[in-house]
């Protein structure tokens, strides 16, 4: 559709606003949870609540601070994983994502220029390794990740890659089960129900790598993302791009030190009957 069509001249793209997509702090609302203020709890659920709600109706973009993930889990994730990025291709290929003989499916290596997550005609101009845990049935557990192993010629140490990914998984896990009284206020449904729906919870993390893209490439393709939601932390928000359905335009996110992103996915789209858009969206490197 033409509306797909991404501008690839980041100048040419406006930034979005505080009313596109906004900030909510966390912030409080988490330290009145911790204090066992009652009162508190309810007027700052209320109140993020309502926020998110707009939000998620009309753009499905926001950015939320005071998330309580320290700087030292996220520095330290960031540096692991630029580290794993600049190893040469061959020990990384040796993870590729849905080799044959891999007993998980969707985990390890993405090069660049893959044409996966999307799976688009034109290739997506970021690496990435990715992992994945499900508890429960299935029980696809972290510990049987395609880990990479330590490279001494390299100066790369796995064991430290591994624990700096695992620790920033349990982290960022732990802040989406804390979001989700907020989502079930939003969404006007008793918090025990939608609690139960994460009790063997599925995430997938992407641990991407966007070099300098040649002119009129793209980072990603545009596309919605398939999860209940979505939380991206990067060192660059600007080089996300957001469709905004109203206006029929594309508008860049802009940089709120310290925050996390989040954006509805096709799962919580379909839970709402559309009420709810998973965001189309892009990134230039």
């Amino acid at each position: 559709a033409e509306t797909w069509a991404p501008p690839t001249d980041a100048a040419s793209i406006p930034y979005a606003s505080e009313n596109e997509i906004p900030v909510l702090d966390l912030g409080p609302y988490f330290a009145a949870l911790s204090a066992g203020s009652a009162d508190t709890v309810q007027i700052e659920e209320s109140n993020l609540a309502n926020r998110l709600r707009h939000s998620a109706e009309h753009v499905g973009f926001f950015i939320i601070t005071g998330h309580g993930i320290t700087q030292r889990t996220i520095d330290g994730a960031m540096r692991a994983t630029a580290e794993f990025h600049a190893l040469p291709l061959e020990p990384k290929m040796q993870l590729v994502l849905d080799a044959p003989d891999a007993p998980i499916g969707g985990v390890g290596y993405l090069p660049v220029c893959n044409r996966k997550l999307p799976a688009r005609e034109k290739p997506n101009h970021n690496a990435a390794y990715i992992v994945k845990r499900e508890s429960g049935p299935r029980d696809i557990r972290l510990e049987a990740m395609p880990w990479p192993r330590s490279h001494a010629a390299y100066k790369f140490d796995g064991s430290a890659f591994r624990a700096s990914i695992v620790t920033y998984c349990d982290a960022l896990e732990a802040l989406a089960l804390r979001m989700l009284p907020l989502y079930a206020r939003a969404l006007g449904v008793p918090c025990d129900q939608l609690l139960a729906a994460f009790r063997s919870p599925l995430y997938r993390l992407r641990a991407s790598h966007y070099p300098p893209t040649p002119p009129g490439e793209l980072g990603i393709q545009p596309h919605v993302d398939t999860s209940f939601m979505t939380l991206l932390v990067t060192d660059d928000p600007t080089g996300l791009v957001v469709h905004e359905a109203a206006r029929k335009a594309w508008m860049r996110c802009r940089n709120v030190p310290g925050s996390i992103i989040v954006n509805t996915g096709e799962t919580l789209q379909r839970l709402t009957n559309d009420r709810w858009p998973a965001t189309r969206h892009y990134a230039l490197n």
